[in-house]
């Protein structure tokens, strides 16, 4: 289901970057203004991500599903942490289960890499992701409650496999 980048793979970081734009679009345009979402995009460039990728800083995969690739994952990992930059799945795509999959097999990455934590931020009505982690035997060990506007609160959440 997960596909990693490689810093050479020219089609493969074009087809994350595509996915990382719609993320960008969807989740911050209703807290930033246009202008402020095209800056954050201003770094999804081929050779940008090529360069982030090789030097190890961060680790960017397509997600596939049915032999299409429906989405995209990105995350860094620091002070034994995974952190969890973005997730997007296309929204046909969306409430088929596919988390848990996905899940899964970040849990077997971070297994293989001998880390012992995952942070994501999940918005607040996100209630069904906290459980999936669960199921997995992550355990939340922190989390902080941000207000990003518009009566939405974001939690940064830390898991630490148990």
């Amino acid at each position: 289901m997960l596909i990693e980048i490689r810093y050479n793979d020219k089609d493969k970081i074009r087809e994350f970057i595509k996915f990382s734009s719609l993320f960008f679009r969807e989740y911050y345009s209703f807290v930033m203004p246009d202008n402020d979402v095209s800056i954050l995009e201003h770094f999804n460039k081929e050779d940008i991500v090529s360069k982030e990728i090789k030097e190890g800083r961060y680790f960017n995969y397509l997600i596939k599903y049915k032999d299409n690739i429906i989405g995209s994952i990105s995350f860094e990992i620091s002070n034994n942490t995974l952190n969890i930059l973005q997730i997007y799945i296309l929204k046909k795509y969306r409430k088929q289960k596919l988390s848990r999959c996905i899940f899964k097999e970040l849990k077997e990455i971070i297994l293989n890499k001998n880390i012992k934590q995952l942070k994501i931020n999940i918005l607040e009505s996100n209630k069904k992701l906290p459980k999936i982690f669960e199921k997995l035997d992550f355990i939340q060990s922190d989390f902080i409650a941000r207000y990003i506007g518009d009566g939405i609160y974001l939690y940064e959440n830390v898991y630490t496999l148990n």
